[in-house]
Order: structure tokens, then C-alpha cells, then sequence
């Protein structure tokens, strides 16, 4: 479960990284059995990451994962915009089950929040809210809307 959260994150994350490391598999794949047609895969793989990783990472750690709080310590607001709005670099601190704390970070386009919808808010800098993470990998967790702005 560890193995599969870091890579739900990291693709969640990182999906410049995950389109490079999709073509190098790939072609590598290609290439080793001789057949092109596993270089079809690439181009929808990164689509359907790019429009749905952060909600297949949400799903994940919302079935799996175990209940916690977090504490959002940074807001920085980038220059970026998504739908005229600012995106937001995150950094947080999520209480883990032996009551120590362990920094991640997170922007408004990366935040894995459940449940799914139309909207993305962020709870409050300060402000404890209700997360889910995979024990041994706190740094991936799942916001939970209920007690959000």
C-alpha cells in the first residue's frame, strides 16, 4: 500500500515527470519486443493522468487510508491562475499515528480532496482539518471536506 501511494503522489504530483517517465517505459517496452504499438498507450495514459490522477489518488486514500488532522502551516499564492483564480503552494503538517508531525506540501492543483467535486476549497492556515493518509506514507494525504471554507 506504501509502494502505491508514493506512486499515486508522485503521478498526482509531478505530471510533467509521469508523461517523461510514461515515454521512456514505453518506448523501452516498444523496443525490446519490437512492436510499436505499445507506444499507443502513451498519449492517453498522460491525458487521462493529467484529468484524473489527483481523483484516482482521493479515491485511494479515502477507501485505504486511516484518519488524522492536518495543519496547514504555508499559503503562498503563485502567478499561476486556474479558472481566474490564483493557484496556492501549500505546506503542511499531518499528525501521524504516533503523534509526531510530518511536513508535505500541496497547490491548489494537486490537493487530493474527497469527495469529488466541482469546487476546490482549502481549509484555513492553522486550522487542524480531518485528513486520510497510508500509515508509512503521511506525506500522501486526502483532505475531507467537511469542516473546510
Amino acid at each position: 500500500m506504501v509502494s502505491l501511494s508514493k506512486i499515486l503522489f508522485f503521478t498526482s504530483h509531478h505530471g510533467f515527470y509521469t508523461v517523461i517517465i510514461l515515454f521512456l517505459v514505453f518506448s523501452l517496452l516498444s523496443a525490446v519486443t519490437k512492436k510499436g504499438l505499445f507506444l499507443i498507450p502513451i498519449i492517453p495514459l498522460a491525458i487521462l493522468n493529467g484529468f484524473a490522477g489527483q481523483f484516482l489518488n482521493a479515491w485511494f486514500l479515502n477507501t485505504y487510508g486511516v484518519e488524522s488532522t492536518a495543519i496547514i502551516t504555508s499559503d503562498v499564492e503563485t502567478n499561476s491562475t486556474l479558472n481566474d483564480q490564483y493557484i496556492h503552494d501549500y505546506e503542511a503538517i499531518v499528525k501521524k499515528q504516533d503523534g509526531k508531525y510530518v511536513s508535505t506540501f500541496f497547490s491548489t492543483t494537486s490537493a487530493a480532496i474527497y469527495p469529488i467535486e466541482n469546487s476546490i476549497r482549502i481549509p484555513h492556515i492553522n486550522k487542524p482539518f480531518p485528513v486520510k493518509f497510508i500509515p508509512g506514507y503521511e506525506k500522501n494525504h486526502c483532505h475531507s471536506l467537511q469542516s473546510v471554507r
